[in-house]
C-alpha cells in the first residue's frame, strides 16, 4: 500500500537542560533548608527548652537555695525525667524541713538539758539529783548524737545529689539509692529523737517528785 517513515529529532536543548537542572537543585536545597529549620525548631521546644528549665532551677537553687520546680507536662522520656525530677526535689524539701526540725529540737534539747544541769548542780536542796542528771544526759546524748550525725550525713548526701544532677549523669540507681537513704534517714531521726524526748520527760518528772 505504502511506506511509512517515523523521524523524531534526539538533539538536546543545553540551556534549557542547564536550567531546569538549576531549578531542580534549588528547590531541593530549599526544601532542606525548610526541614532543617523545623528540625531545629522541634529540637528547641521539645528537647532544648525543657532541659533550659531544669538548668534554670538548679542555677536559682544555687543563688537563693529555694527549689523551684519545673513546669514541664509530657508522656515522653524527657517528661517522665522531668517529673521524676520535680518529684525528687518535693522529696527533698521536705527531708530537708524535717533535718532543720530535727537539728533545732536537739540543739533545744540539749540547751534545756544544760541549763536544768546547772540550775540542779547550784541548788543545794537538788545536789542529790547531780549523778542522776548526769545520768539521763549520757541517755539523751546517745539518740542526740545518732541525729545529729545521721543529719550531717544527709546533709552531705544531699549536696552529692545536686552535684550529680548538675553534672547531668543522674541515673536512676543513683535517685532510688539516694531516696532510700533519705527514707533510711529519717527513720532513724524519728526514732532516735523520740527516745530523746521520753528520756527528758522522765527527767522531767523526777525532778517534780523529788522537788515536792
Amino acid at each position: 500500500l505504502g511506506t511509512l517513515f517515523l523521524w523524531f529529532d534526539v538533539s538536546v536543548d543545553q540551556d534549557k537542560l542547564f536550567h531546569d537542572v538549576r531549578n531542580l537543585i534549588l528547590l531541593m536545597l530549599v526544601l532542606l533548608l525548610v526541614l532543617v529549620v523545623c528540625v531545629i525548631f522541634g529540637f528547641r521546644i521539645t528537647i532544648l527548652r525543657p532541659l533550659a528549665s531544669v538548668s534554670d532551677s538548679l542555677k536559682r537553687f544555687k543563688l537563693d537555695g529555694v527549689r523551684r520546680l519545673v513546669d514541664w507536662d509530657t508522656h515522653d522520656e524527657l517528661g517522665r525525667f522531668i517529673l521524676e525530677y520535680n518529684s525528687t526535689l518535693k522529696r527533698e524539701t521536705e527531708a530537708e524541713k524535717a533535718l532543720i526540725g530535727a537539728r533545732d529540737s536537739a540543739e533545744q534539747a540539749l540547751l534545756q538539758l544544760k541549763m536544768a544541769q546547772e540550775t540542779l548542780v547550784q541548788s543545794e536542796k537538788m545536789a542529790s539529783l547531780g549523778s542522776l542528771v548526769a545520768g539521763i544526759a549520757h541517755e539523751i546524748n546517745t539518740p542526740i548524737g545518732n541525729s545529729l550525725t545521721v543529719a550531717t550525713t544527709l546533709e552531705h548526701k544531699v549536696k552529692h545529689f545536686h552535684q550529680e544532677i548538675e553534672s547531668g549523669g543522674l541515673k536512676k540507681s543513683a535517685l532510688m539509692a539516694f531516696l532510700s537513704d533519705a527514707e533510711d534517714a529519717t527513720r532513724i531521726l524519728e526514732r532516735s529523737l523520740h527516745a530523746a524526748a521520753e528520756q527528758v520527760q522522765n527527767f522531767k518528772q523526777v525532778a517534780v517528785d523529788q522537788t515536792s
